[in-house]
């Protein structure tokens, strides 16, 4: 194969999809604990549900979830 060979070189795999039901638990553990729990739970146990479900995700759903939740003013 030349420098300039036409032949078609294969496409970089597509990246992973995010995994919506594991971005959208996370985002609602996040509100929880930012913005006050309904059910009456303490902040210790929201911030650790929280940061387990965080856990389970990539980096890219990570900063998803913080930038969502930074866009709707909870904070960083």
């Amino acid at each position: 194969m030349g420098l300039f060979s036409s032949k078609k070189k294969s496409d970089p795999a597509p990246p992973p999809p995010v995994r919506r039901d594991k971005v959208q638990a996370a985002l609602k553990l996040g509100m929880t604990w930012y913005g006050g729990d309904p059910d009456g739970d303490d902040f210790v146990t929201n911030r650790d549900r929280y940061y387990r479900a965080l856990k389970g995700c990539t980096r890219a759903e990570v900063d998803y979830v913080e930038d969502a939740l930074r866009r709707h003013g909870y904070p960083p």
